[in-house]
Order: structure tokens, then sequence, then C-alpha cells
């Protein structure tokens, strides 16, 4: 990555740091008991806090309507216990009622009902009805507290759901209950989907153990035509579904014909597909993300209307500008971006990232994640700050730099190197990131 070109930052007479400062350990700006304008010291991530010291991110989020919080990786504790302390927050102080997870959004649905009945047991719900990835004590925390809110406060529940759009065995099972009453003349319209991938699959394991990610150019083509085709009888012909069904039915048969596209072309275009002569990271991460901001658009519009919402997800799907973050996903336009540009101002993405963090992810890492060894990075100079947990406003113009310098930082996990600012409202910034304890 280029070198940011900034001078030295000096404070109270103390050259904090840059290229003048000399040693590496050069004097943290804490040490002048005094942050810079727009950084807020936090005291600490457990929900069991007061909120007293988040008042300034009630400030920073303002009217908007629906808050991303991200994380610059998954399979932590760390991450999962703060964005449960921040969800709270947002439900008992600004009035947030909605949960929107990255997770497939059927499996999801038992979540859901958990936290709308208390009935079942949370842990097997959470463990069965997310990815691997979230099934951790945090989570479980936060969903039994979700439980005990609509226990306590009936009338004014707070609701959980998944958006993610890795689910061609619900979304085919959704298309051929909602079509196949239609006879004779949706078959065609149905059989016309088999090229596209999972069309077969009957679950997730039954999907998992097949041939993953092997698609001809030809069912490629015939895939995408058959979901033209499918667009458009539906809505020339929605008014008739209705009647045969109802207008629930219909709105998750377009949910799901949203979900196959993106999948299909999420996987074509993937790497592992070895029949593809051309794949393109770039466009397999834009094909999923579209999907989930189209999803999630129609959760907000038609299933929670005038309701607040929370969404949870990595870093990169949040990001508001994703497309102009460099060396990541091949500046990939993301979820977060298709909402800014849908929502504007009414969309306010919340990085949360850590200098240590560690990670429980098998097949992956299990320990401490790659160091942050960028000196140049944002955690590297939110590191320097010497505070365990802080909160960064962007935006506001009295933050000056380095954090929302118009030349471009690394991010230090998983997100390339871009302006912040461009990407996100606010940071949370956790010194040390322990690994997630699975269920």
């Amino acid at each position: 990555m280029k070198a940011t070109s900034w001078g030295p930052v000096v404070i109270s007479g103390l050259c904090i740091f840059g290229p003048s400062c000399g040693s590496d350990e050069a004097p943290t700006e804490a040490m002048t008991g005094e942050l810079r304008p727009g950084i807020f010291r936090l005291e600490g991530i457990s929900p069991g806090l007061s909120g007293d010291d988040l008042e300034p991110l009630g400030a920073l989020v303002g009217d908007a309507s629906v808050v991303a919080l991200g994380e610059s990786v998954h399979t932590t504790r760390g991450y999962s216990e703060a964005k449960d302390r921040l969800f709270r927050y947002l439900v008992t102080e600004l009035g947030f009622r909605v949960m929107a997870f990255e997770s497939p959004r059927t499996a999801a649905r038992r979540v859901g009902r958990y936290v709308d009945t208390c009935v079942g047991e949370a842990s097997a719900e959470v463990t069965r009805g997310l990815f691997g990835v979230w099934a951790n004590q945090s989570v479980l925390e936060l969903v039994e507290w979700m439980c005990a809110w609509n226990r306590a406060q009936p009338d004014d529940p707070v609701r959980f759901v998944g958006f993610d759009i890795q689910q061609p065995w619900a979304d085919f099972g959704a298309l051929r209950s909602v079509l196949q009453p239609m006879g004779a003349e949706a078959t065609p319209l149905i059989d016309a989907l088999d090229g596209c991938e999972g069309a077969g699959a009957s679950s997730a394991a039954n999907y998992y153990r097949g041939e993953v990610g092997q698609i001809r150019l030809a069912d490629h083509r015939s895939c995408l035509g058959g979901l033209d085709a499918l667009d458009a009888y539906v809505a020339a012909e929605r008014d008739r579904i209705v009647a045969s069904t109802d207008a629930s039915d219909v709105e998750e048969l377009e949910r799901a014909l949203i979900g196959i596209r993106a999948f299909h072309l999420q996987s074509f275009y993937s790497e592992r597909n070895a029949l593809n002569p051309t794949p393109s990271r770039k466009l397999s991460y834009v094909s999923r993300d579209r999907g989930m901001a189209r999803i999630a658009l129609r959760q907000r519009d038609v299933d929670f209307p005038g309701q607040k919402i929370a969404i949870w997800a990595h870093n990169s799907h949040i990001s508001r500008a994703h497309h102009q973050v460099e060396g990541y996903w091949g500046g990939a336009r993301s979820m977060g971006t298709f909402m800014a540009e849908a929502l504007a101002d009414d969309y306010f993405a919340l990085m949360v990232t850590g200098h240590d963090v560690s990670i429980n992810w098998p097949g992956i890492g299990v320990g401490p994640a790659a160091p942050v060894s960028d000196r140049q990075s944002l955690e590297a100079k939110l590191h320097r700050l010497d505070s365990p947990f802080l909160l960064v406003d962007l935006v506001d113009p009295g933050a000056e730099l380095p954090f929302v310098a118009s030349d471009p930082l690394a991010f230090a996990h998983g997100l390339g190197s871009g302006v912040p600012r461009d990407q996100f409202q606010a940071v949370l910034f956790i010194e040390v990131v322990e690994m997630m304890r699975r269920l």
C-alpha cells in the first residue's frame, strides 16, 4: 500500500506520530490526558454497563433508521459482545426494534421465533439457525435479552431476522410451493431454472455434499434466461398468483427469485468454479451483496415499515462506498454501498475493529489473527492513543487528522485501504479482541 504523506501530529508540544517523530515508540495522545474532538473513551464492551458513555453514539446516529454494526473478522467474542451492548443501547435509548443478521434468512427464522415466543432452547436455535461464525456465547446472550425484552414488553416487541441469500435449497422450495398450484403453465418456468446453482438441493447438508461451484456456461445462460422469464411471469400474473395463495407467499416468491439469482451469480463467478474461464472475485462478491441489500430493503419496507433496524455484518458488507476501497475483492460494490445509495443519511455504518484480535474459526484459524503491521493503518493509529475502547466520529469536521484524512488508510483486518470517512460514519475500536466461545 502506498504510504500516506502526513506531517507530524503535535499535541501540547508532543510529537505524537508522523515521519519526523523519531522513535517508533513516540509519546501517545493519551499522555496529554485529552483526546482530540470527535474521539471518545468508552468504559468497555460488556452489555451490563450503563449507557452513559454511549451518548455520543446517540448523537452521531441522529435520525438514521438503519444502523449497521460491522466487525473486521468473524468468530470473536469481543466484537459480538460489543455489538450486543450497542444493540441494547439502540433499543433502549434510540427506539430500534429489529436486528437483521448476515445469515440465511429462512434458517434465521428459528431464532426469530424464539425471540418472539421464548419457546424452545435458545442455544439450539442460535446454533441451528445462524452461520457457525455467529454460534457463540455473546450472540446467545443477545438473543436471550431480546426474549426477555419481549416478555416484559409484549406490546413493544423487538424482532430478529436474517438477510443472507446463501440458501438456494430454501428458495427453490419456496418457489415451487407457490408456483406449482398454478398448474401446467408454471411447470416449464420452474424447469427452466434447472441450470441454476443449487436447484437440485434439498437442504444445506445436501448441497454442500455435492459438487459445489461447478457451473457450465450453458447452464449459466439457461439459468439467467429462466429467471428473466419467471420475473416477467410473476409481474404479469401477480394478482392471479395472490388469489391462489396470498400476498405474503408472493412476497416470499419474489425474495426467493432475488436469492436464487444472487446465489447463482456469486457461485458462477467464484474462483471455485473451474468451469468458468473468467472467474471474478469482484463480480462474485457484488452479486451476493446486491442480493442481500435487496432483501434487507424489502424487509425494511414490507416487514417492518417505520421501524428502526440494526444490521449485523462484516465491515466490508456494511461499508458505504466499497467500490472505492483498494485491494479487497477488487473494489466491488457492497451491500452498504447499495443501502447508502437507497437511503442516503438514513443509513449509518459503524466500523468495529481492533488491534490485537483473536479468532476461533476452524479451517481458517484459531488464536491471534494477523498482527497489525502497517503503522499507517487506522488500527495502528488508534492503538497509539493508548485507550482500550474508543468511539471515533469520522464525519465531524472537528475530528482532525489522522482519522478523517483525504489520503487513504489501510484497514488492518480484511478491508483493504480507503478513506475511512468515505466508508463509515464512526468507528468502535477495541484494543484487545478475544476469540469467541463456541456453543
